[in-house]
């Protein structure tokens, strides 16, 4: 990361990272929660280290906020005990969110209703993620994928954005589309926070969004995202506790990572 856009470092919550921290071998501003079922666990450990990035919210897109994990004071209670400036729900929406396939102007409508029912709950902003887009996956993720949505969004909503790098880089080669140009098209001026990783290819060469150590066209596309934007932090989601992983937390790969991020090699 360059010097010049000076945004802060976060990093995914995995005794990998605390034992880096410990060591004095990385350094970040912040550390990203984003498993609610151990929530407490994990927020006595990091809270003693870093302020916390809260990252637990669901879609945008729910038929219903009924059912939620938390009660909106256990919520806001969170925000507050982790420091967290913002927290961020995933602009999608599925199809077993409705009872009919519905059109992409019922799609945005209900997006626009979630996101604004979940900012009115919050004592901090909210921002909105760009997700994935899969050709063969859930067609009612392509909508919310296209950035005039997303643009639409936030300019309806108020909203800011959190941008993720490898989310975008698998919506536009499913798209059809350059990610620089399907970048470009987004509210990039409403950028506060990025999320990077490497996204890896399966067997039949698609890009999944598997949180891999980042390659070398991430950190490309990672320079070129900080010269057209100034989010308040950078967050490498690499590492984590659980199966869907713990098996991904290499502790020599994340050091790499923290390392060539902070001294601006990216």
């Amino acid at each position: 990361m360059r010097e010049r856009d000076a945004p802060q470092l976060a990093c995914n919550y995995s005794p990998q990272l605390v034992a880096l921290l410990r060591a004095g071998r990385a350094e970040v501003e912040w550390i990203k929660l984003s498993r609610w079922d151990v929530f407490a666990a994990e927020l006595v450990v990091a809270r003693s280290l870093r302020p916390v990035l809260l990252h637990v919210l669901p879609r945008a897109g729910l038929r219903s906020l009924d059912g939620l994990p938390w009660t909106w004071e256990e919520m806001n209670a969170a925000t507050t005990a982790c420091g967290s400036p913002h927290v961020a729900l995933h602009l999608a929406s599925r199809t077993t969110d409705w009872d009919r396939p519905p059109s992409d102007a019922q799609v945005l409508k209900r997006l626009v209703a979630g996101t604004q029912a979940f900012a009115e709950k919050l004592d901090v902003p909210l921002l909105v993620e760009n997700v994935p887009f899969y050709a063969t996956g859930d067609t009612l993720l392509r909508p919310p994928s296209d950035p005039a949505v997303i643009s639409a969004m936030c300019d309806r909503t108020g909203a800011g954005l959190l941008l993720d790098l490898a989310h975008a880089r698998i919506a536009a080669h499913n798209r059809g589309e350059d990610v620089r140009a399907y970048l470009s098209a987004l509210p990039l001026d409403r950028v506060r926070e990025v999320h990077i990783c490497g996204p890896a290819p399966d067997r039949a060469g698609v890009l999944q969004d598997d949180h891999r150590e980042m390659g070398e066209e991430d950190y490309a596309l990672l320079d070129w995202t900080l010269e057209r934007t100034h989010p308040l932090v950078v967050t490498l989601e690499y590492g984590g506790t659980g199966p869907h992983f713990e098996w991904r937390s290499d502790l020599a790969a994340l050091e790499r990572q923290l390392t060539r991020l902070r001294d601006g090699r990216g």
